[in-house]
């Protein structure tokens, strides 16, 4: 069930400043299990491709918030920030609920940042889900930073940049949330080995290609028992 959710500068239900974050109530009939989960998407996408992942988490008992930005303005830290403050506002409304994330791609630095940022007692962490997060970069983003003027089109993408100096590489690991990371096979944007982090509890490959690996009913169902159990 979609509950419109007012905020200031931001949109549930409805669009203004340019950014819609609807909210999914838990499916009538289903028991609330007073989890947040906050979904957030890539680069080049809104927050419309998450929309059949949230309606599938909320049809098994979760609270699901669409977070949306505008993917080629501003920087990561800058993003990660604004979901920062997003997720505590989110918090202080839902009091007795714990959180959980499930980002994609270069959601997933956002959601990093985030986590560093937030302040979150212990009864209140639930886990994480990376979709395909490009943690040590992209090589595909190092080649297209070579295209003149590029970086000021999409100025986010020097934090997907592989580079032994990256700046993707000074971002701080999850510590809030235990993370599960599942990777496409078919990924040709993100390598296989970027997608791993040195302190996540599972990982898992599943068929698909990066772009819209959540929209693909194993991705959905493997998120869903992470969340539940800690394990893919």
């Amino acid at each position: 069930m979609f509950r419109p959710y007012p905020e200031t500068n931001c949109i549930c239900g409805y669009f203004t400043h340019r950014v819609y974050r609807p909210i999914y109530s838990p499916a009538p009939g289903v028991p609330d299990r007073k989890e947040l989960v906050v979904l957030v998407h890539g680069l080049t996408h809104r927050s419309w491709v998450m929309f059949g992942m949230g309606k599938f988490l909320a049809r098994h008992g979760y609270l699901v918030n669409v977070y949306d930005y505008p993917t080629t303005r501003g920087r990561v830290p800058e993003h990660g920030e604004d979901l920062a403050n997003h997720i505590d506002n989110l918090m202080r409304r839902n009091a007795q609920h714990k959180l959980n994330l499930v980002a994609h791609s270069m959601g997933g630095l956002l959601s990093r940042v985030a986590l560093d940022r937030l302040e979150l007692s212990e009864n209140r962490r639930g886990r994480a889900v990376f979709l395909g997060v490009p943690n040590y970069g992209s090589n595909v983003a190092h080649l297209v930073l070579r295209i003149p003027g590029i970086a000021r089109l999409i100025q986010t993408l020097p934090d997907l940049d592989d580079a032994p100096d990256g700046t993707v590489r000074d971002f701080p690991l999850p510590q809030k949330l235990p993370v599960g990371s599942i990777s496409a096979a078919s990924d040709l944007l993100v390598p296989r080995a970027s997608t791993y982090l040195p302190n996540e509890i599972d990982h898992r490959i599943l068929p698909g290609h990066h772009t819209l690996m959540m929209f693909h009913t194993s991705v959905r169902e493997a998120t869903l028992r992470f969340l539940e159990t800690g394990k893919f």
